[in-house]
Protein backbone atom coordinates (compact mmCIF):
# COMPACT_ATOMS: atom_id res chain seq x y z
CA UNK A 1 0.00 0.00 0.00
CA UNK A 2 1.40 3.58 -0.84
CA UNK A 3 1.36 6.67 0.73
CA UNK A 4 0.57 10.03 -1.06
CA UNK A 5 3.31 12.19 -1.02
CA UNK A 6 4.43 14.80 1.76
CA UNK A 7 2.97 18.00 0.07
CA UNK A 8 5.43 20.57 -0.38
CA UNK A 9 3.47 24.00 0.87
CA UNK A 10 4.03 28.20 0.93
CA UNK A 11 3.83 29.26 4.39
CA UNK A 12 0.79 30.75 3.30
CA UNK A 13 -1.03 27.41 2.76
CA UNK A 14 -2.96 26.06 5.54
CA UNK A 15 -3.85 22.42 5.60
CA UNK A 16 -6.74 21.28 7.62
CA UNK A 17 -4.10 18.13 9.11
CA UNK A 18 -0.73 18.85 10.17
CA UNK A 19 0.11 14.99 10.32
CA UNK A 20 -0.43 12.18 8.73
CA UNK A 21 -2.06 12.53 6.64
CA UNK A 22 -0.38 11.07 3.84
CA UNK A 23 -2.40 7.74 4.15
CA UNK A 24 -4.59 5.91 1.87
CA UNK A 25 -8.09 7.69 1.47
CA UNK A 26 -7.49 10.15 4.10
CA UNK A 27 -8.60 13.41 3.19
CA UNK A 28 -7.65 17.16 3.94
CA UNK A 29 -8.61 20.35 2.97
CA UNK A 30 -6.09 23.06 1.76
CA UNK A 31 -7.04 26.88 2.27
CA UNK A 32 -4.79 30.51 2.19
CA UNK A 33 -4.60 32.51 4.75
CA UNK A 34 -6.41 36.11 4.72
CA UNK A 35 -4.50 38.13 1.65
CA UNK A 36 -3.55 35.59 -0.15
CA UNK A 37 -5.25 33.28 -2.61
CA UNK A 38 -4.26 30.21 -5.05
CA UNK A 39 -2.10 30.90 -7.87
CA UNK A 40 -2.98 27.88 -10.01
CA UNK A 41 -5.48 28.98 -12.11
CA UNK A 42 -8.08 26.55 -11.79
CA UNK A 43 -8.56 27.45 -7.89
CA UNK A 44 -8.39 30.83 -8.55
CA UNK A 45 -12.49 31.15 -7.00
CA UNK A 46 -12.13 28.32 -4.13
CA UNK A 47 -11.54 29.17 -0.63
CA UNK A 48 -10.68 25.80 0.11
CA UNK A 49 -9.56 22.62 -2.33
CA UNK A 50 -10.19 19.34 -0.99
CA UNK A 51 -7.62 16.66 -1.83
CA UNK A 52 -7.83 13.14 -1.22
CA UNK A 53 -5.10 10.44 -1.36
CA UNK A 54 -6.25 7.94 -4.12
CA UNK A 55 -4.61 3.95 -4.22
CA UNK A 56 -1.29 3.93 -5.68
CA UNK A 57 -0.33 6.91 -3.83
CA UNK A 58 -1.41 9.88 -6.23
CA UNK A 59 -3.41 13.10 -5.08
CA UNK A 60 -6.80 13.18 -6.28
CA UNK A 61 -5.64 16.80 -8.26
CA UNK A 62 -3.16 17.32 -11.27
CA UNK A 63 -1.74 20.43 -9.84
CA UNK A 64 -0.99 20.96 -6.09
CA UNK A 65 -3.20 24.07 -4.61
CA UNK A 66 -0.55 26.58 -3.06
CA UNK A 67 -1.33 30.17 -2.30
CA UNK A 68 0.52 33.59 -2.83
CA UNK A 69 0.16 36.92 -1.85
CA UNK A 70 -3.05 38.77 -3.82
CA UNK A 71 -1.48 41.36 -4.19
CA UNK A 72 1.26 39.72 -6.65
CA UNK A 73 -1.55 38.06 -8.87
CA UNK A 74 -2.77 41.29 -9.84
CA UNK A 75 0.86 42.71 -10.99
CA UNK A 76 0.78 39.33 -13.37
CA UNK A 77 -3.27 40.20 -15.12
Amino acid sequence: MLDCPMLTLSQWTINSMSEKYTALNTEIALSCQSGYSFKQEEYHQESSVPLKCLPGGKWNVSRIPDCQSESVMFLID
